[in-house]
C-alpha cells in the first residue's frame, strides 16, 4: 500500500505536465468547436410561417420531434450552411403501425361534415384505422434554431465550458458518434476531420500517455521502496544475519516449509513425550545427531578431547571415560587426541575369536551401520517413528547386557549359545524388513519413472481434452441416452485422475506430493469428483456438478508458456490485492460522494404520469458502488451525465470528470503499470 501511495504522489508532478498539455489541447479543439458550431444544435424544423389551425385541430408539437423525450433530435441544416440532413427529409407520421396519408384539407372536410378529423380505431380506441389520420410532419418545412440542445441540453457547443465536456466525452470515446453526427447534420459532412483528430491526439496519445508515466514512475518508485526496505531492514539485522535479507521465495514454497517445521518440531515434542511417558531418559540431541558428531562415550575417549566445540565437556569427558577393554577394537595411539592404555588395565581371560560374537563388537557394528545409513538416507531415517527408534536402542541394551554376562560367566559355550539365536531371529527379523524396504523403494522408483514420463503425462493430457469435450456437449432438453453416457464418462475419467493421484502419491511420498501446488490443486479436484459421484447416488450435492469445469485448468501443468504467464501474475497478485483495495477506498469515497449529490434526484416519467427511480441511481450505497463502478467501465456512462446535469446543474459535469480521470486514467493505468513491471521483472 504505502508503494502505491508514495507511487501516486510521485506522478502527481508528471501527471500534472500531462493535464496541463490535455488542457492546451482542450482549450484549442474547444475554441474551434465554439467557432465553427455555436448554436447550430438547436436547430429544428418548426411549422410554415403562415401555417394555422382551425380550432378543433391540434399538432403534435411545435417542431418536430422523432421522440417525446427529444432525447435524439432531428437537428436540420440552414439554408447558409452544407449539413446533410434538411426539413425535407423528415419522414411521414406513422400511427398505429401504418403511415398517415391525410392532409389539412382532408382534415378541414372531414370536421365539416360532423366527423372527426381523424378517423377511429374499430373500437373508437384511437386514431389511425385504415391510414385515417394527419400526416402533419409534411408542414414542418422550415429549418430555425429553437432553445433546446440535444440530451437535456447537455451536447452543444454555445460556450467554451460545454464545449469542453463534449470533447471530454468524445476523449472517452462512449457517444461520440452520436455528437458527430449531430454536427455533420446541422453543419457539414467534412466534420468528420475534427473528430479525427480530437480522437487521435486525446484519445489515443494523451490517455496513453498517462500510462507511460504511471508505468514509468512505478518502476522507478518500486526499486527506490525496495532499496529503502532493505537498507530498513539491514540497519536492524546484525552483521550475521546478512542472510536473511534474501528475496523469499514462492509463497507456496514458503508456507509448506513453515508448516514442514511445525510437524517436525511436534514429532520432536511426541517423541519426548513418548520418552517420558515409558519412564526412560530422551538423548539430548538424538541418537542420530550423536552418531554424526562422533561424540558417543561408549567408543572410547576420543570424542570430546580432540575438539573445541565443547572444551569443558569434553576434558570432563577424556579424564572419567577409559578405552574399550575389547581386544578387537583398535587401541588408540597417543596422537589421537586420547590418553595411553594404562600398562596393567584389566583383561578378559576368554576372547572369542570372531567379532561378530562380540557384543561391543557386535554393538559398534550396528553403530557403524547405523551411522552410514544416517549419511546415506538422513531425510528418510528423520521420518521415523519414536517407538521404531526405542525399539531399536532397547535390542541394543539387551544385546549389550547379554554380551556383559556372557563375558562374566568366564565365556562358557553354552550361555554363548543360548543368547545366539535370540540374535540371529533379530537379525533375521531385520533382514526381511530391509528386504521389504528395498522391495518398496524399487517400486517407488519404478513408479517415479512412470509418472515423470512424457507418454503418461500425454495421456492425462488427451483424457483432460475428451473429458472438457464430453462437459461442452451437454445442452439443454437432452436425451437420456446421452446424459447416460456422459455420466458413465464421467466416472471413467475420475478413476483416472483418481489413479494418477494415487500412483503419483506412492511415487512422490505424501509431503514431496504437497510440495507441489499443481498436485494439490489435481487432488482438490478428484476429491471433489469422487465427493460428486457418491453424492449424486444418494441423490445429493448436485452442486458439486460445477466443480467438474476446474478439471479444464489442469491443462495448464502440460502448457509451459500458459503456465509461465500464470506464475508471473500470481507474482503480481500482492500488488494487485493492494490496488483492489486501493479501488475500493475510491469506490466508496465518490459513492458517498454521488449520494450527497444525486440522492433521490434520478427519476423516469411512465406513459401513465407516474414517477419511478431510473436504473442508474445513487439512492443508496449500494445503488451508488453500482453506478460508479458502471461509470468507471465507461459503459452508458453518459446517460448518467445527462441527468446528473439536468437533475442538478450543469456543474455537477466535475463529479464526473474527476471520477473518469482519476478513476479510469489513473488508477486503471496503476493496474496496467502492475502487471507490465511483473512481466518486466520476468
Amino acid at each position: 500500500m504505502r508503494i502505491l501511495v508514495n507511487l501516486l504522489l510521485d506522478t502527481l508532478p508528471m501527471l500534472g505536465n500531462v493535464l496541463l498539455l490535455c488542457f492546451f489541447v482542450f482549450f484549442i479543439f474547444g475554441i474551434i468547436g465554439v467557432q465553427l458550431w455555436a448554436g447550430l444544435l438547436r436547430n429544428r424544423c418548426y411549422l410554415e410561417e403562415n401555417f394555422t389551425l382551425s380550432p378543433g385541430l391540434a399538432l403534435p408539437g411545435p417542431y418536430y420531434s422523432p421522440d417525446e423525450d427529444d432525447e435524439r433530435p432531428f437537428i436540420c441544416s440552414l439554408a447558409a450552411d452544407n449539413g446533410i440532413m434538411s426539413c425535407g427529409d423528415v419522414p411521414a407520421r406513422r400511427e398505429g403501425g401504418r403511415t398517415c396519408c391525410l392532409d389539412r384539407e382532408d382534415a378541414l372536410h372531414r370536421q365539416s361534415l360532423g366527423l372527426e378529423p381523424e378517423g377511429l380505431g374499430p373500437n373508437g380506441s384511437g386514431p389511425g384505422a385504415g391510414g385515417l389520420c394527419v400526416n402533419w410532419n409534411q408542414y414542418y418545412t422550415r429549418c430555425h434554431t429553437g432553445s433546446g440542445n440535444p440530451h437535456k441540453g447537455a451536447i452543444n457547443f454555445d460556450n467554451i465550458v460545454y464545449a469542453w465536456i463534449v470533447i471530454f466525452q468524445v476523449i472517452t470515446l462512449e457517444g461520440w458518434v452520436e455528437i458527430m453526427y449531430y454536427v455533420m447534420d446541422a453543419h457539414s459532412f467534412y466534420n468528420f476531420i475534427y473528430f479525427i483528430f480530437l480522437i487521435i491526439i486525446g484519445s489515443f496519445f494523451m490517455i496513453n500517455l498517462c500510462l507511460v508515466v504511471i508505468a514509468t514512475q512505478f518502476s522507478e518508485t518500486k526499486q527506490r521502496e525496495h532499496q529503502l526496505m532493505q537498507e530498513q531492514r539491514a540497519a536492524c539485522l546484525s552483521s550475521s544475519t546478512l542472510a536473511s535479507l534474501a528475496e523469499p521465495g514462492d509463497c507456496y514454497e514458503e508456507l509448506f516449509q513453515l508448516v514442514c517445521h511445525v510437524l517436525r518440531k511436534a514429532r520432536r515434542r511426541s517423541s519426548a513425550l513418548y520418552y517420558t511417558l515409558r519412564g526412560q531418559p530422551p538423548p539430548p540431541t538424538g541418537a542420530r545427531n550423536n552418531r554424526r558428531a562422533g561424540g558417543c562415550a561408549g567408543r572410547g575417549g576420543g570424542g570430546g578431547g580432540g575438539s573445541g566445540g565443547n572444551v569443558n565437556g569434553g576434558r570432563r569427558h577424556s579424564k572419567q571415560l577409559r578405552p574399550s577393554p575389547c581386544p578387537h577394537q583398535p587401541r588408540p595411539t597417543p596422537d589421537q587426541g586420547s590418553p595411553p592404555p594404562l600398562p596393567h588395565s584389566p583383561v578378559p581371560l576368554s576372547v572369542s575369536p570372531q567379532p561378530e560374537d562380540c557384543p561391543l563388537c557386535a554393538l559398534s557394528l550396528k553403530e557403524g551401520a547405523g551411522a552410514a545409513g544416517d549419511s546415506a538416507n538422513g531425510e528418510e531415517e528423520e521420518e521415523e517413528e519414536p517407538v521404531e527408534g526405542t525399539e531399536k536402542e532397547q535390542n541394543q541394551l539387551e544385546e549389550t547386557r547379554e554380551g556383559e554376562g556372557e563375558a562374566g560367566g568366564g565365556g562358557a559355550r553354552g550361555g554363548r549359545g543360548r543368547v545366539r539365536p535370540k540374535r540371529r531371529r533379530r537379525r533375521s527379523r531385520r533382514t526381511c524388513l530391509g528386504r521389504l524396504k528395498d522391495l518398496w523403494d524399487e517400486m517407488r522408483r519404478k513408479l517415479w519413472g512412470i509418472v515423470e514420463s512424457k507418454y503418461f503425462s500425454r495421456g492425462i493430457m488427451m483424457a483432460i481434452l475428451i473429458n472438457t469435450i464430453s462437459m461442452g456437449i451437454e445442452h439443454h432438453n437432452q436425451p437420456d441416452e446421452l446424459t447416460n453416457v456422459l455420466e458413465i464418462c464421467n466416472i471413467v475419467f475420475t478413476s483416472m485422475f483418481t489413479l494418477e493421484m494415487v500412483l503419483k502419491l506412492t511415487a512422490f511420498g505424501f509431503f514431496d506430493y504437497l510440495r507441489n501446488p499443481y498436485n494439490i490443486f489435481d487432488g482438490i479436484i478428484v476429491i471433489i469428483s469422487v465427493c460428486e459421484i457418491i453424492g449424486q447416488a444418494d441423490g445429493g450435492l448436485s452442486v458439486l456438478r460445477t466443480f467438474r469445469l476446474l478439471r479444464v485448468i489442469k491443462l495448464v501443468r502440460f502448457m509451459p508458456a500458459l503456465r509461465r504467464q500464470l506464475v508471473v501474475l500470481m507474482k503480481t497478485m500482492d500488488n494487485v490485492a493492494t490496488f483492489c483495495m486501493l479501488l475500493m477506498l475510491f469506490i466508496f469515497i465518490f459513492s458517498i460522494l454521488g449520494m450527497h449529490i444525486f440522492g433521490c434526484k434520478f427519476s423516469l416519467k411512465t406513459e401513465a404520469g407516474d414517477t419511478v427511480p431510473d436504473r442508474k441511481n445513487f439512492d443508496s450505497l449500494l445503488w451508488a458502488i453500482v453506478t460508479v463502478f458502471q461509470i468507471l467501465t465507461q459503459e452508458d456512462w453518459n446517460m448518467v451525465l445527462y441527468n446528473g446535469m439536468a437533475s442538478t446543474s450543469p456543474c455537477a459535469a466535475l463529479y464526473f470528470v474527476a471520477l473518469m480521470t482519476f478513476g479510469n486514467y489513473v488508477l486503471f493505468n496503476l493496474l496496467v503499470a502492475i502487471l507490465v513491471e511483473g512481466f518486466q521483472a520476468e
